[in-house]
Parts: C-alpha cells; sequence; structure tokens
C-alpha cells in the first residue's frame, strides 16, 4: 500500500467515525426532541431499546478510536520519539499486534451500522404510528 492509499484510508476512516458518531449522537436527539415519536417508541415496546442500540453504536466507535489512538501513540514513540529499546517494551509489542488487527475496526463498525439500522428501524416505526395516529383513514 502506497503512502497516498494510507492517507486516503485514514481520511476515509476518520470521517466514517465522525458519521457514525454524529448520527448516534442524532438519532437521540431526534426523538428526544420529537415529542410524538418518544411515547410511540415506549408503546412499541422500542424506547429503551433505541437508546441502547444508538449509545452502544456511539460508545463502539469511541472506543475504536480510542484504541487507535493509544496503539498508534505506543507505535509512533517506538518509532520515533524513544531510543530502540523501547520496541522491546511490551506496550510497543503489544500495541504493533493490535494495529496489525484490522478486523477489530471492521467488526466494530458492522456492529454500529447493525444497531443504527435496529435503531432506525425502529424509529420510523414509532414514526409511521405517529403518522397513521395523525392522519386517520
Amino acid at each position: 500500500m502506497t503512502t497516498d492509499n494510507y492517507q486516503k484510508y485514514t481520511e476515509y476512516n476518520h470521517t466514517l467515525r465522525a458519521w457514525f458518531v454524529a448520527f448516534g449522537i442524532g438519532g437521540l436527539a431526534l426523538f428526544v426532541t420529537n415529542p410524538a415519536i418518544t411515547p410511540n417508541l415506549y408503546k412499541i415496546n422500542a424506547l429503551d431499546c433505541t437508546t441502547n442500540l444508538l449509545l452502544i453504536g456511539v460508545f463502539l466507535q469511541i472506543l475504536m478510536a480510542f484504541v487507535n489512538k493509544v496503539t498508534n501513540w505506543y507505535i509512533y514513540r517506538g518509532e520515533v520519539i524513544d531510543s530502540p529499546n523501547f520496541k522491546d517494551d511490551l506496550r510497543y509489542k503489544l500495541s504493533a499486534s493490535i494495529n496489525k488487527l484490522f478486523i477489530l475496526d471492521i467488526v466494530a463498525d458492522i456492529m454500529t451500522g447493525g444497531a443504527f439500522c435496529w435503531a432506525i428501524y425502529n424509529i420510523l416505526n414509532a414514526y409511521s404510528k405517529v403518522v397513521v395516529i395523525a392522519c386517520p383513514p
């Protein structure tokens, strides 16, 4: 992979994480500020589930950002700042191993996407109840 490809990857990764976090917070704000949706989420027994799904998605993205930050700091420290002896340190070795596990990012993104899709389904289902209640046949 060229440096240019890696820069593009990091840009897309940053953008995706920002959208996930913004969407999760926005989803919560949507039904907190819409007085008609919240009671309907409650009526269909989906209020707690939807809230938890949005919070889980946001938590996963923040957790992965934190893990990536910490592991990359120790790798940077071993490569640039400290003496070569730091590369023998457990923190460097563990960080280098974790940093190679791209699957962690993918799993977190898939879980976040799944949680958000489920939450969207619940919100739309509750919204459709609002429409049906507001516009009887």
